[in-house]
């Protein structure tokens, strides 16, 4: 330690401040480290006066600057605690991020996000079950399959333990196999240029109405910059209104829009 310490003096001589009882970097200095810069990105997330716009590029800032977790190489238990806390801080920008951009419509770069989230913590099941609707909605039924495949060998090789019945009925549903139960949400996009309430759930498949499906949500799509507005549906008593606005509210909250329900 005294020779790093000497060596370290030797290049930057006023650097470090060095005591009996400490060493620091000195204070005085104008220093850039990206621990610091990270930690105050993100403590914007919790500031009322900055925009959606301005929480998402700041966020998009501190993950880029998440390269690994604190001093990875090191294993003394004077860093465990501060590890452990910023590594949970990286998770939540994480899914912070693939909210927002679900909600805007760019699922190419959502699903990124939630694999690289599979990638720092493979057992969060949830996670899995939204990859799987991501390549879904991008029209990716095989690679959807395929990571249900990878979900089931992680739990069984890991855990010793088989997925849960919503990720195996999404398994079905995405290939058009009868599901065992209640059927989980497989999410429709609109078409453009390029946890859910019981009530407005429904285990009746939604058959023969995708091209009102989209239409509905082309329209509604306004609801995400800010905009709003407002779709009426019409029709004669038992033609399937009822369900398939049930299929629309699972979609808008699935990209994160607040539906109420009555």
């Amino acid at each position: 330690l005294s020779q790093a310490i000497w060596q370290v003096r030797s290049v930057l001589p006023e650097f470090l401040v060095v005591d009996t009882r400490a060493i620091s970097l000195n204070p005085a200095l104008s220093c850039w480290v990206d621990l610091d810069a990270f930690q105050r990105f993100l403590d914007e997330m919790g500031n009322p006066a900055r925009d959606q716009a301005q929480l998402v590029d700041l966020v998009r800032q501190a993950l880029a600057l998440y390269r690994g977790d604190l001093l990875e190489d090191y294993d003394g238990d004077w860093i465990l605690v501060d590890r452990e806390r910023l590594r949970e801080k990286y998770l939540s920008a994480l899914e912070f991020i693939l909210a927002a951009e679900k909600r805007a419509g760019q699922y190419t770069q959502a699903l990124d996000h939630a694999l690289r989230l599979l990638g720092a913590d493979p057992y969060r099941e949830a996670v899995h079950r939204e990859v799987m609707r991501l390549y879904h909605a991008l029209g990716r039924p095989e690679a959807a399959l395929a990571q249900y495949q990878r979900c089931c060998r992680l739990l069984e090789e890991e855990l010793d333990l088989e997925p849960d019945l919503e990720t195996r009925n999404l398994a079905r549903q995405i290939s058009r196999i009868g599901p065992e139960g209640e059927l989980p949400h497989l999410p429709m996009i609109a078409r453009l240029s390029s946890p859910a309430d019981v009530a407005w759930q429904s285990p009746i498949p939604l058959v023969g109405r995708a091209s009102e499906r989209a239409h509905i949500l082309t329209c509604l799509e306004p609801v995400f910059d800010g905009s709003g507005g407002m779709f009426l549906l019409e029709g004669e008593s038992g033609v399937g209104k009822t369900r398939l606005v049930q299929e629309i509210a699972r979609d808008l909250a699935w990209r994160g829009a607040q539906v109420l329900w009555g």
